[in-house]
């Protein structure tokens, strides 16, 4: 138990300053305090000492800075993918961008570069890696560079892998590489499908499936043999081979010592650790080797998942010798990974807890399948048969899922959900229903609050959409829709990736009017895509479709002038809402902001959408002077090939005291207010 304490400690000690402290201060109060009642003196001891040792070490490592002046780097690789990897250079870690390199774990490298903090587009609703290369401390980057092997790996792990994959047709390599090798193609149909039953979880390289595996061949050898070291360690020794593909996750590593762990205190200790202790000591060694495991959910779905199975034993041997006793486990598991599971796509399927039992077995029968086909000779005629059907019974179950969008999470009301939870667990076990009774029911009133769709009735609201280099403007009037310009990306689909799950997190089920300004990709590019997968009631692109009115937004197009080019012929609205006049502008440029002017001689607003992303074909000075804007949003990617927003057009908007906002920046900017 005392190690436990000092896990718990070490992971609010390591967050407490970086991540939510509003929400982890009180937490870690709560927390001293109860191991003080429980365990006095000694618990406080070891939970204080691991509190204090993150909060050190946290400071120390995330605020560590490379040199400007150094420009060589030795280390060695620790994270190797087809088009990256990361030099571990102490005590620095460094993102390197290589297009389809041959780098292995293990390698080390000499590389002669700058560094500089990483940074690259994000899109709204889409996973962002700057915030996944930040919880394992990568914050640098370094780029042209000169490379030089000091130390090669010899054991060509990237290489076996493609040529293994290359022997399979799309799905099935795609189901292969997500489930062996841990990288998950999200372009993938099959990705994809799996990820609209939010059930992704169950396409990775994880624990889960490495267990079955060494569960199942620890009781097979023990039918061949009495020797009970030998039978329980045959399992392991067969794996080896395989580790090294996958050794880096957090999953894995805590799976393997956990196993190790257990194989050794049964067999040497006589049992003398306790299950508890004994999964909280590999907690604690992973934390120890690597403290940015505190931020990674792989650590916290893992270690937490492995205390509350060995701790709800009380609770499933109640219900020993009821029917209804096997289900007792899944149905507290499902629970825990509610909030993880619905805060992937803001849905709640109804029949999540049915589908993850299916789908398990079936994904860990093709996992072991496809790992004996790797080290033995491709299976080419049973893996795709077997794909074939996976992929069959998910579009089965597709057709039977049944979703309710639960809106935006946010972390305090996930705190709050597994306050309750363990509450709930800890009263359960000790059979005071009065205490329980009241968790289950405020728990079920947070669900069911956060899928009533009250959130359109009560706001109005302007959302400048992130969509990397390009435009996209939301206006909502509680329950009506008006979406100017999509975006569009050539790479993904951005209706599917970023505007249609964004809706789902504002729990917008329709528009009621899509218009496109101009006929540009990056303005334009994905209309079709949510015509076709989105309820769109209008579509209006012509300037006689102009004025447009539903509820109270009302739409008139300034711009009436014949353009020379297709920028010039952009819609131009000015917006009167929320007490705010917004104009927007589109692609105009310069000739247009003239005429404008000129012909509206009393034209103002509160709220500027700089045209052009920003480029100095627009936004001229005598435009800004007249509307007199006090904010303007540049709608622009990071690192964008244009070089937007051009530093004349900053300079203009900031000798006007025009407060600039860009969503490359903040990404979705919103204007909102409550009932007017």
């Amino acid at each position: 138990m005392f190690i436990l304490f000092a896990v718990i400690g070490f992971i609010l000690g390591a967050n407490i300053l970086f991540y939510y402290p509003l929400i982890f201060i009180p937490l870690s109060i709560i927390f001293f305090i109860a191991i003080y009642k429980s365990a006095k003196l000694k618990g406080l001891i070891y939970g204080a000492s691991s509190f204090l040792l993150a909060l050190l070490v946290s400071s120390i490592f995330n605020n560590l800075t490379p040199p400007k002046e150094q420009t060589s780097f030795s280390g060695i690789v620790i994270e190797a993918k087809d088009n990256y990897y990361v030099l571990y250079s102490f005590p620095y870690k460094f993102y390197v961008y290589e297009k389809e390199n041959d780098v292995e774990i293990g390698d080390i490298l000499k590389l002669d570069s700058s560094s500089y903090i990483y940074s690259q587009t994000t899109y709204e609703s889409q996973f962002d890696f700057s915030s996944y290369l930040k919880s394992k401390n990568i914050r640098y980057e370094l780029n042209s560079y000169k490379k030089e092997v000091l130390f090669q790996n010899f054991f060509a792990f990237k290489k076996i892998r493609r040529n293994f994959l290359n022997n399979f047709e799309s799905d099935t390599r795609d189901l292969l590489d997500a489930l062996l090798f841990g990288n998950k193609n999200y372009n993938s149909h099959v990705i994809e499908l799996a990820s609209s039953l939010n059930i992704i979880y169950l396409f990775s390289t994880s624990g889960i499936y490495l267990s079955l595996i060494l569960r199942g061949g620890k009781f097979i050898t023990s039918k061949f043999t009495k020797n009970t070291k030998v039978g329980e360690i045959i399992p392991l020794a067969v794996l080896l081979p395989y580790l090294p593909f996958i050794f880096t996750k957090i999953g894995i590593i805590r799976v393997i010592l956990t196993y190790l762990l257990r194989y050794l205190n049964h067999n040497f200790f006589k049992k003398k650790i306790d299950n508890l202790t004994l999964i909280s000591f590999v907690g604690l060694f992973i934390l120890l080797i690597d403290y940015t495991a505190s931020y990674q959910m792989g650590f916290y779905l893992g270690f937490f998942l492995s205390c509350l199975i060995n701790c709800s034993g009380d609770i499933t041997r109640r219900f020993k010798k009821k029917k209804y006793a096997f289900t007792i486990l899944p149905i507290i598991i499902y629970f825990f990974m509610l909030p993880i599971s619905s805060f992937q796509n803001n849905e709640f399927h109804i029949f999540q807890l049915l589908f993850q039992n299916l789908v398990l077995p079936l994904n860990g029968i093709f996992f072991i399948t496809g790992l004996l086909s790797l080290f033995s000779v491709p299976f080419t005629h049973v893996l795709p048969f077997m794909s074939n059907i996976l992929i069959s019974s998910y579009k089965v179950i597709h057709l039977v899922d049944y979703s309710i969008s639960l809106g935006e999470f946010n972390a305090y009301l996930i705190a709050l959900y597994y306050v309750l939870y363990f509450y709930f667990l800890i009263n359960f076990e000790a059979f005071k229903r009065r205490k329980y009774i009241s968790a289950a029911f405020v728990m079920t009133l947070l669900i069911l609050i956060k899928g009533v769709p009250f959130r359109p009735y009560l706001y109005n609201a302007v959302y400048f959409i992130n969509v990397g280099q390009g435009d996209s403007i939301l206006i909502q009037n509680h329950n009506n829709t008006v979406l100017i310009d999509t975006g569009g990306n050539i790479n993904f689909d951005m209706a599917k990736e970023t505007l249609i799950p964004f809706f789902k997190k504002k729990q917008i089920k329709k528009i009621d009017a899509l218009i496109t300004t101009h006929n540009d990709y990056d303005h334009a590019g994905a209309a079709p895509s949510l015509v076709q997968n989105f309820r769109v009631n209008k579509y209006l692109t012509k300037k006689e479709d102009f004025p447009f009115k539903v509820g109270d937004i009302y739409l008139e197009n300034l711009n009436d002038m014949k353009g020379k080019d297709e920028n010039d012929s952009s819609l131009v609205f000015n917006l009167h809402f929320m007490n705010k006049y917004f104009l927007l502008t589109g692609d105009a440029g310069i000739d247009v902001e003239k005429y404008l002017i000129k012909k509206y001689p009393n034209l103002d607003c509160d709220i500027l959408k700089a045209g052009h992303h920003g480029s100095d074909t627009s936004t001229c000075e005598e435009f800004v002077k007249k509307v007199t804007p006090s904010e303007a949003i540049i709608s622009c990617g990071r690192k964008n090939s244009y070089k937007h927003p051009k530093a004349s057009v900053i300079k203009t908007l900031e000798k006007y005291n025009v407060k600039i906002r860009y969503t490359m920046e903040e990404g979705t900017i919103v204007y909102y207010s409550l009932f007017t």
